[in-house]
């Protein structure tokens, strides 16, 4: 793909230019903004590293991920240049390989990157981490997410039916950014548990398959949140539990009002994830089918109990980020890739200088 030229923006010609380009494949369907010279210029400027340095390769098809092609994808979403860190940012954490970018970007499952954000710049970009945080109306949301998907298409070549089959992909493909409410926490953020400090600026990338929403308005204490979120997990169908038992988090994305009462009886987040654990390590044999349990029984012999089934090996797959406006006592969990790990990286700062080339 290349900028879009003169000819191309002649005043009243939008049409044209959005036609032309959707045709070229360089868009996700919706209307685009024209990568101009001036606008990826400016892009760049955002962060100010040079614009051949290259990031890394997108798979599957193993473009180049330079900084001025993904200043190109990052105008045709909308972003502005102050955004533009963290789009970079969020290329790196998808292409540390713990993420595993080629499965998620090939795979039939509709797994895609959802990004988490951390620190003072949810506030310095106005991302969104109360009502409404995973839909629209907020610029920085919609397009930090876009720019990203925009990439994995443009650079990376997950075309449906080319670079990927994904039967039936999900809406996450289009976007999916939100941050985390660390003032209405009761636990430490997230990426403070992860092993940053608090004033980093961080994201964290997951490969949801999809989100599950549980509202539990009848729950009074901390105790009794988790035990609906356990009983809810019970039937989970994701690959997390078959059959990649064992492998990646899950992300449990929690109201402000069901982490403090989980708090006010007791419950740091490990103890929240322990309990998690404990409750789902006994399925019962019945949310399953005859076959499917034979070939759990074959291949993972290790996950099951005289009592049941287990949905996690550890504590630490459930992974708890605190998200969302108050008032709905609503949390929810995500089924992920299950062959992929969450990546938490530092979103680096405008103007200090790129990282060694590899």
């Amino acid at each position: 793909m290349g900028l879009v030229s003169k000819r191309h923006l002649l005043e009243g010609d939008v049409d044209a230019v959005f036609d032309h380009m959707y045709r070229a494949g360089w868009t996700d369907g919706l209307p685009v903004i024209p990568p101009t010279a001036r606008r990826v210029e400016a892009m760049v400027k955002g962060l100010g590293w040079p614009a051949d340095f290259s990031i890394g390769r997108l798979p599957p098809k193993y473009g180049e991920a330079t900084i001025e092609k993904l200043a190109i994808n990052a105008v045709m979403a909308g972003c502005l240049p102050e955004y533009f860190p963290v789009v970079v940012g969020s290329i790196q954490a998808l292409l540390d390989p713990a993420y595993n970018l080629y499965s998620v970007n090939t795979t039939t499952h509709p797994a895609t990157p959802m990004l988490m954000i951390n620190g003072p710049i949810r506030h310095e970009l106005d991302i969104n981490f109360s009502w409404g945080c995973m839909g629209p109306g907020w610029r920085a949301n919609a397009t930090i997410g876009r720019a990203v998907n925009l990439a994995m298409l443009n650079i990376g070549g997950r075309i449906p039916g080319v670079g990927t089959k994904a039967v039936h992909a999900q809406p996450g493909r289009f976007t999916w950014c939100f941050a985390e409410w660390e003032e209405e926490s009761p636990w430490e953020p997230y990426h403070v548990e992860r092993g940053f400090d608090r004033n980093e600026n961080t994201v964290t990338v997951a490969a949801p398959g999809g989100v599950r929403t549980m509202e539990f308005p009848e729950c009074v204490t901390g105790e009794d949140v988790l035990e609906n979120i356990a009983g809810a997990l019970h039937g989970e169908g994701g690959i997390n539990i078959f059959p990649q038992f064992g492998q990646g988090e899950m992300p449990v994305i929690m109201c402000t009002e069901h982490a403090k009462m989980m708090m006010q009886d007791g419950f740091t987040k490990q103890k929240a994830k322990e309990y998690l654990y404990e409750h789902t390590r006994h399925i019962p044999f019945s949310s399953f089918s005859e076959s499917k349990l034979a070939a759990m029984r074959k291949i993972r012999p290790d996950q099951f109990s005289d009592k049941g089934v287990a949905l996690a090996a550890r504590p630490d797959q459930f992974m708890i980020y605190v998200s969302g406006g108050p008032g709905g006592l609503h949390t929810r969990f995500c089924d992920t890739f299950g062959d992929t790990w969450i990546v938490t990286k530092r979103i680096p700062k405008k103007g200090e200088p790129p990282p060694p080339a590899s």
